[in-house]
């Protein structure tokens, strides 16, 4: 019995990572997508925040300063990303082929995200900001601006782009 459960718990596990990201954006997540995206070419600034690890349930925190960011621990020293790695992430992020749509959780122990970029904005001295948590584990992102968000699967491409630009710290 204790055989059994192990495998099909392991079967479980294992089976959503070979479906991960095969299916594209819907035509709706696709217009969503572009909403969200249209103006980041726009940015006055483009940040890279990295995330702390797991905690477990451990309560003290890491010996660095560490800030949220949406319902996330990020280490406080953000990093500004020079023009070209800017636009370099700004299009990785804004093309639809990127993106796959969302297949649902996954039993890696949820979405903690590994990088938060923050597309920062300002326009007659209103400052406003779009940001992406990038999550290694699940192969997922999320973007959230002032009225919208949107969740999906990191393509097998832009993966290995982003794994690329942005070493683990």
């Amino acid at each position: 019995m204790k055989t059994s459960l192990f495998s099909l718990l392991c079967i479980l596990c294992i089976l959503p990572r070979f479906a991960r990201g095969d299916d594209p954006l819907s035509e709706s997540e696709k217009r969503h997508h572009t909403q969200l995206t249209g103006s980041l070419p726009l940015a006055k600034s483009v940040e890279l925040f990295y995330g702390t690890p797991r905690r477990y349930g451990k309560w003290e925190l890491p010996s660095e300063r560490v800030i949220l960011l949406g319902d996330f621990e990020f280490y406080a020293a953000s990093k500004t990303l020079s023009a070209d790695v800017g636009k370099k992430i700004t299009a990785l992020v804004s093309d639809p082929a990127s993106h796959g749509s969302y297949s649902g959780m996954k039993l890696c122990g949820g979405f903690h995200p590994d990088f938060c970029i923050i597309w920062r904005f300002e326009k007659d001295g209103q400052p406003w900001e779009t940001k992406l948590f990038i999550c290694m584990s699940c192969h997922e992102w999320r973007m959230i601006d002032t009225l919208s968000a949107l969740q999906d699967e990191i393509r097998p491409t832009a993966f290995a782009a982003i794994k690329a630009l942005f070493p683990k710290k």
